[in-house]
């Protein structure tokens, strides 16, 4: 992940050297992270050979680049693997809460698999299942993942399982701000659903504002024609309310940061 600390926007580009066996499969290209914000990237590494394997993440101008290892294993002949789910999704959960879900890895072969399941990112926990293990034609082990967001927004990753094992993708959005209880007392408040009728997401989220944008665009707070008025962008309109500079600087976070967290039905 790549995270802006900063108080301006964040501009990036991530890709990787001609390396065999590392790719980019999520996050990948030109990149922009707000502040406070994030970018994921997902890699995967397919060992092109027996042995030690390195590499370069690229990260754009004055970011720092992250060096990428990785080793090839062989497998005993005849042994194969097969995991019950291809992929997890964990939905939206409050940051601090968590869920749990499982899958299965199995040994199909006519000889031994040697597993080695982890996560690759630390918002997803692999409790039961992990680490290293060997199993015998026709056992299976059951894999326990967990996620536990600690920042808003889309967040996704990797379950290894093993050398030439499939991979489990999984994928959850933390979140923050509730619509429910924080954004529709304040759009009554703000005189917003009075003058307009806004009063839950079905009216607001990707529905044309006629400026060439949605009125909520999720995960994008600069191309919701709706934020870009209450937080005075001056790009897709006057600031609202009316006669107004637009919203108070925590009331606009928090439109932000639901909106950065996909806008959800919360």
């Amino acid at each position: 992940s790549v995270s802006n600390t900063g108080t301006g926007e964040l501009r990036g580009e991530a890709t990787i050297a001609s390396c065999d066996g590392f790719a980019i499969t999520a996050g990948g290209g030109a990149f922009n992270v707000p502040p406070g914000g994030r970018h994921d990237i997902e890699l995967t590494f397919t060992a092109p050979v027996i042995g030690d394997a390195s590499c370069e993440l690229a990260l754009g101008a004055g970011l720092p680049r992250v060096p990428l290892t990785g080793t090839g294993l062989q497998q005993a002949t005849g042994a194969a693997c097969a995991v019950s789910v291809s992929s997890l999704d964990f939905g939206s959960l409050a940051v601090g809460t968590s869920r749990l879900l499982v899958f299965r890895a199995r040994s199909v072969g006519t000889a031994p698999v040697n597993l080695d399941v982890l996560s690759s990112c630390p918002t997803f926990t692999v409790l039961s299942g992990a680490g290293p293990r060997s199993l015998a034609p026709g056992d299976s082990v059951t894999v326990t993942v967990e996620f536990r967001p600690v920042t808003g927004g889309l967040q996704q990753c990797t379950i290894a399982t093993g050398p030439g094992c499939p991979a489990v993708s999984v994928r959850g959005v933390g979140t923050t701000v509730s619509f429910a209880a924080t954004l529709a007392p304040m759009l009554q408040a703000r005189g917003c659903t009075g003058c307009h009728g806004y009063s839950t997401t079905a009216q607001l989220v990707n529905v044309p504002s006629g400026r060439g944008a949605p009125l909520i665009k999720p995960f994008d707070p600069n191309g919701s024609a709706l934020y870009a008025r209450i937080a005075n962008l001056g790009t897709l309109g006057a600031a609202m309310p009316p006669g107004t500079s637009g919203l108070n600087a925590a009331e606009r976070q928090a439109w932000r940061d639901w909106i950065l967290e996909g806008a959800l039905n919360n």
